[in-house]
């Protein structure tokens, strides 16, 4: 089964989907659906193309499959009211700006097998207080979690290369915890974070980067 580019885009009578099957997606699927309020996904289904559920401003509720492997760029980029999210250890990569502006997102949770947080997946999530990445991470996007208003320690494991901005513009945040494997943060990581109180730099570090405090 496919469902095509924009199949159901901007249908504002929608407040429920059911997705049964494994079908095969394509860009904007349930783009603008803005009185959608929740989605339950069939647990054959391994991937979310881009933009699947991007600006679909009333929904709340969605689980994520333990069978699915990606998280498409924008797929729900502008669900406000989205607030509890766990990443299951199926998924890899979260793509670009993926969860961008979930201002609601309060819990936000990541199982061991992620690899990959895309560029701004996480920007402007205010809501969210704590964040702890998995061990199995390799990479973390710029501005992956930039301007997350009410976030105050975030916990980054594993040995990911950290891109520029990464943590930034978070001015409640507090703690940052590194751990000593990572070898490489990208300029400006954790930059105009006011209430920053403490971050012990890795061990394995072999460049302190252009800003990386700068307030």
């Amino acid at each position: 089964v496919y469902i095509d580019e924009l199949a159901f885009a901007y249908c504002d009578w929608l407040e429920s989907v059911v997705v049964k099957g494994s079908p095969t997606w394509y860009t904007g699927a349930f783009k603008g659906c803005e009185s959608l309020q929740t989605v339950s996904l069939s647990d054959s289904i391994t991937s979310l193309s881009t933009s699947a559920f991007e600006d679909c401003g009333s929904l709340q509720k969605i689980n994520i499959p333990k069978s699915l492997k990606e998280i498409g760029s924008y797929a729900f980029s502008n669900c406000k009211k989205l607030n509890n999210i766990v990443i299951p250890s199926s998924v890899k990569t979260i793509g670009e700006q993926a969860f961008r502006n979930c201002v609601g997102m309060v819990n936000l949770s990541f199982s061991e097998g992620l690899e990959t947080i895309g560029n701004y997946a996480f920007q402007n999530c205010d809501s969210l207080i704590t964040i702890k990445t998995p061990i199995s991470l390799t990479w973390m996007g710029q501005y992956a979690f930039d301007g997350c208003d009410d976030l105050k320690t975030i916990t980054i494991q594993g040995a990911p290369n950290i891109e520029g901005r990464a943590v930034s513009w978070c001015p409640n945040l507090e703690y940052v915890n590194l751990s000593d494997s990572i070898t490489t943060i990208g300029s400006y990581a954790f930059c105009h974070n006011d209430s920053l109180k403490n971050i012990t730099l890795p061990k394995r570090l072999t460049e302190i980067p252009t800003g990386l405090l700068q307030e």
